[in-house]
């Protein structure tokens, strides 16, 4: 009790008790980088936690967009291997022999699609289309996944939240052999990097359920993850 008596006196600024002087500058300069330390700490969490809100706001109405009849379309027949991958060939009327191009588009498998047991005027409509163009397969499904990739890239998105939403999904299309086949075929066409984005999310969220599915602490992954990204170990 004497101990403290004394420090409230010092503090106080009384200039009676006997002891060694209370450095009061030094205290007071203490006290306020504790403070500020822990105003920093708490505002850290709130921005954390709102930032999170944000991200599963932005996350659901991804997911809303995300899910249309087509894409749902696309979706179930690449995941029963109805579609396949062509490469068709274009000649123009000129007297150049090698004037031509390639035009990539998924041939639908008739003999998968009548086994599957779906609406039978939905079954009609995909098949009277016979095949999609590689165009609509970017346009309604692959840039869908890109998007994902380069967003949580920016922190719009968050890892757990595209593998809440996502995952299954990006499986099935990342791990289709035809859809493999088309990436590679427009790698020789443009460029390496292409699609690289739905490569980094696909990765990333495989190895979020590894871990998950081990039990392993997630703020330890999530170190893990950006160090061997970094160094190029994954």
């Amino acid at each position: 009790m004497t101990k403290i008596k004394e420090f409230i006196v010092h503090l106080s600024g009384a200039t009676n008790v006997t002891g060694p002087a209370l450095d009061k500058v030094g205290l007071w300069t203490f006290v306020t980088a504790l403070a500020t330390l822990l105003l920093w700490w708490v505002a850290k969490k709130q921005l954390g936690a709102i930032r999170k809100v944000a991200q599963t706001d932005f996350a659901r109405r991804f997911n809303k967009d995300f899910f249309n009849e087509k894409t749902r379309d696309l979706i179930m027949l690449f995941n029963y291997r109805a579609l396949k991958f062509r490469m068709g060939e274009i000649k123009y009327e000129t007297d150049d022999p090698d004037n031509g191009a390639q035009f990539p588009y998924f041939l639908i498998d008739e003999g998968v699609l009548r086994q599957l047991k779906i609406d039978q005027e939905k079954k009609e409509q995909i098949e009277k289309k016979m095949c999609f163009s590689a165009f609509e397969i970017d346009d309604d499904l692959l840039g869908y996944f890109e998007e994902i990739g380069s967003y949580e890239k920016q922190g719009l998105l968050d890892v757990q939240d595209v593998y809440n939403y996502f995952s299954w999904y990006m499986n099935v299309i990342w791990n289709s052999e035809e859809i493999q086949k088309y990436i590679e075929s427009q790698k020789a066409e443009e460029a390496e990097d292409i699609y690289e984005d739905f490569k980094y999310i696909y990765e990333k969220c495989t190895s979020y359920r590894k871990a998950k599915l081990s039990g392993r602490c997630m703020w330890i992954w999530k170190i893990k993850w950006r160090l061997c990204k970094k160094l190029r170990l994954i």
